[in-house]
């Protein structure tokens, strides 16, 4: 992978940082604590699918023209260890560790599913980003974390760093994604798909005796989370926009495009009301290859956290930041 050119700029001119300020106790940035950005270049394209793409449905309706500004994304998800870094250095506990409550449910750690256990899955106390329920090394990334987790995330990193950085808009994220593409679907069986993507494949079905899903002829080598970076990238860089786990995105949920922004911003809920859920892009280990295309979107509540979710960070592309 190339060289993190935020991390290598930050250590060039000794740039040293303390939790959540440039203050005592100050600690210096190593080449693997922060996200490696890539430039997107702006442009228009058309978001969501019509009646004659096979993956149309009625979240992803109506097809529609958005105008995206220049912008930086992370090349790849956060990784556990940079995930660790930020926790190491501002003693952050997650929503899983404290047992947050999702709305006025109980959920005591992560929701989380056992390898070859078909239906089992739920709430698991004690799981968290340390201990999904499966096992990961320092280069994964980082799962089992909430929206109100992420933003903890990049309020951290903007202030350490002083630039304002953020999670990507879902249309910043699907224009990334298709990197040029007006296909929303990418490949299939005929393609060998396990060369370029981390989905739903021969191992994984083995694993999770997950009988009658569909899953791909091939095998991709992991049965849950890849180390970021592992698949080859997209046309501009970037890395597991299409697989590995989903991604939160700074959008309030809703359940298709009517009335939303055609300039790339995030969608925020009405005035007066508070957004619940927020939406997710990308798809995951556990997406069957059929469902893997650019126009995928989902939600779940802003506290829940998951297994196979995960998230990176975006920058906008002006003098302010």
């Amino acid at each position: 992978m190339k060289k993190n050119w935020l991390a290598s700029a930050l250590i060039s001119t000794g740039l040293v940082i303390s939790g959540l300020g440039m203050i005592s106790n100050a600690v210096a940035f190593s080449e693997n604590s922060l996200p490696d950005m890539v430039l997107v270049k702006g442009g228009s394209f058309m978001q969501g699918t019509d009646e004659q793409d096979a993956a149309h449905n009625k979240r992803t309706s109506p097809l529609h023209q958005v105008k995206v500004s220049d912008f930086y994304l992370s090349s790849h998800e956060v990784t556990v260890e940079q995930f660790a870094y930020f926790v190491q250095q501002t003693g952050y506990v997650t929503d899983a560790e404290r047992n947050a409550r999702v709305g006025t449910n109980e959920a005591k750690g992560c929701f989380v599913r056992s390898i070859a256990k078909q239906n089992d899955a739920g709430w698991r106390e004690g799981t968290s980003w340390k201990n999904p329920g499966f096992g990961q090394q320092p280069t994964h990334p980082v799962v089992c974390v909430s929206w109100d987790d992420a933003q903890a995330y990049v309020s951290w990193l903007s202030t350490a760093i002083g630039k304002n950085f953020r999670l990507p808009t879902e249309s910043e994220f699907e224009y990334a994604q298709r990197a040029g593409s007006t296909r929303a679907t990418f490949l299939t069986d005929k393609d060998n798909a396990c060369e370029f993507f981390n989905f739903a494949d021969q191992s994984q079905q083995h694993a999770y005796g997950l009988e009658g899903q569909t899953a791909a002829l091939c095998d991709d080598g992991y049965v849950t989370t890849s180390p970021v970076g592992k698949f080859a990238a997209n046309p501009i860089g970037l890395f597991d926009m299409d697989s590995n786990v989903l991604e939160w995105v700074e959008d309030c949920w809703f359940g298709n495009y009517q009335g939303a922004p055609s300039d790339g911003s995030a969608r925020q809920a009405p005035e007066g009301k508070t957004c619940k859920f927020r939406a997710l892009r990308g798809n995951d280990f556990m997406s069957p290859l059929n469902k893997v295309t650019a126009a995928h979107r989902s939600s779940i509540p802003h506290a829940f956290r998951v297994y196979h979710v995960g998230f990176r960070v975006a920058l906008s592309n002006n003098s302010n930041n």
